[in-house]
């Protein structure tokens, strides 16, 4: 598990002008809380849901599975300024059963639990 430093977290909240009140709850990961909200908040701006969104992070639609590679090409796509160890973080988060796919239900689960 990696760990964050009291400076490092205020660097990032600072870098990405975090409102706290905007942040998921439950996390204790500030780099998944961050990513996740901005990614909810982005898909909302757009009028996407999480199935629609993981269809656009899907680029096996006979599996609907999305890879680690596939995620984090998406995720930079949406434009967030997340680092590409960020978003490999993240895709670790949401990959709950360490599978190195998402499925669409690990996906959907692991952005609202977020």
């Amino acid at each position: 598990k990696s760990e964050l430093s009291y400076r490092d977290f205020l660097d990032l909240m600072v870098r990405k002008k975090v409102d706290i009140s905007e942040l998921q709850h439950g996390l204790s990961d500030p780099v998944v809380s961050l990513c996740v909200t901005a990614m909810n908040r982005t898909l909302k701006k757009h009028e996407l849901t999480l199935d629609k969104g993981f269809l656009m992070l899907c680029r096996n639609y006979k599996d609907k599975l999305i890879g680690l590679y596939d995620f984090i090409q998406g995720v930079e796509g949406m434009s967030l300024g997340f680092t590409r160890d960020d978003l490999k973080h993240v895709f670790s988060f949401l990959d709950r059963n360490k599978s190195n796919v998402l499925s669409q239900s690990e996906f959907i689960s692991g952005m609202t639990s977020a």
